[in-house]
């Protein structure tokens, strides 16, 4: 709940305070106006070395753009005033940190520096779920970031994320409005794009054999988007033992005698690439052997298990997604010399348009096949849809417990 004046008597006459979109603008515009008057000739040549070669709007806004999440600190400090106004774009070049307002500021300055017409832009992250039209005070807003227009698209830039690539925005704007400044008396209200859940594949792909009495196998995992800056932000930098000792975590699998023998990377540092990771591991006491039977469940991650929604505890209250998910892994088991399959666990799936999941098993020559997908393209899970988020999650916590079963010969 937000409680705020709208409009205060002053004597003998009734003075609005902020009575809608219009008037929020203009009490912004009034701490920007006076921003970045004057060409920055440093600023200007760097935005000339950084450009220089690149032939298309989007070359030139990508460099920039990198330049500033590669060089500019992200540092959040409010002084007074200073929470909402940015500064100059000189000064936070000097400095090389700032704030997310002085992060756009350096962002705009250097875009029309190479001939972009960018804007500095409000918004409120998804812990803020209004709309411009339900409220108009600064209430609404908690950051900002750039915006341009570009071939009929306007291109949000939030380099607040500093490994975000050109074309995301952050996790925490998806789906909101933005306010975008124009100008005196010019604003506009855009709302920013959700990221679609085939932008954030993540596939891991495993090959494993039971040896020794351990699971060992290698696996290959490519990650997309915001399964990839999962993976990012905690990896990028650590040293190679702690990068080790992190993946064991991140990739766990079986149980927690799950280790990582060997890894290694393509794209980790590279925005623009997938991530692609290969590695090798090794499972302790966690294929059953009874007698003359071995039982193997092969569902290695179990990505759904504990997420049922408590009804009693959330109640009414919906439920938050980072960002829509494309989620995918086959496992390939060879089967041990001396041994015979003589249980399949079934197939099952379940979906509804925004969330679902399918399990499929093959049996091949000396091999058994598990390939398990799951999608949710929400961000936010709302009360009516629990009982079938929860049937999902049942039915798929039912397969999660399945073993191939196999006999000595």
């Amino acid at each position: 709940m937000i409680i705020y004046f709208k409009s205060v008597q002053h004597r003998d006459r009734v003075e609005n305070i902020l009575p809608d979109t219009k008037a929020l603008y203009d009490w912004y515009y009034s701490m920007i106006k006076d921003v970045n008057t004057s060409t920055n000739v440093e600023l200007e040549a760097i935005t000339d070395s950084i450009v220089r070669g690149s032939k298309t709007v989007e070359q030139r806004a990508k460099a920039i753009y990198y330049w500033v999440q590669d060089h500019i600190k992200y540092v959040a400090f409010e002084d007074g005033m200073g929470g909402f106004i940015p500064r100059d774009a000189g000064l936070v070049c000097q400095r090389r940190y700032g704030d997310c307002k002085d992060m756009s500021s350096i962002l705009v300055e250097m875009l029309k520096y190479a001939e972009i017409d960018a804007s500095l832009t409000w918004i409120g992250t998804r812990d803020l779920p209004y709309s411009y039209s339900e409220l108009h005070t600064p209430s609404i807003d908690n950051h900002m970031i750039a915006s341009f227009n570009h071939q009929n698209t306007t291109i949000f830039l939030d380099a607040v994320g500093a490994y975000t690539p050109y074309g995301f925005t952050t996790e925490m704007i998806q789906g909101k409005e933005a306010l975008i400044g124009r100008g005196e008396n010019n604003f506009e209200v855009k709302k920013v794009p959700v990221m679609k859940k085939e932008r954030n594949l993540k596939k891991d792909a495993v090959e494993c054999v039971y040896e020794g009495g351990l699971l060992k196998g290698t696996g290959n995992l490519i990650a997309k988007g915001y399964a990839k800056l999962d993976f990012v932000y905690a990896l990028i930098n650590l040293n190679e033992q702690k990068k080790k000792e992190k993946l064991m975590a991140l990739l766990s699998k079986g149980n927690n005698k799950f280790l990582v023998q060997q890894a290694s990377f393509r794209g980790l540092k590279e925005r623009d690439a997938d991530l692609n990771l290969s590695y090798q591991f090794s499972i302790g006491n966690y294929v059953n052997a009874f007698e003359q039977e071995l039982y193997v469940n092969l569902h290695l991650d179990k990505m759904l298990r504990g997420k049922e929604v408590d009804l009693q505890i959330r109640k009414e209250s919906a439920l938050k997604f980072d960002h829509a998910v494309l989620d995918s892994l086959s496992v390939n088991f060879l089967v041990p010399k001396g041994y015979m399959l003589t249980h399949l666990p079934p197939d099952v799936s379940f979906e509804t348009s925004d969330f679902g999941f399918d399990v499929k098993y093959e049996k091949g020559d000396g091999h058994v096949s598990l390939k398990v997908s799951y999608f949710n393209q929400l961000l936010s899970l709302d009360s009516s849809k629990f009982a079938q988020w929860n049937k999902m999650v049942k039915l798929i916590t039912m397969a999660y417990q399945e073993n191939l079963v196999l006999k000595k010969i």
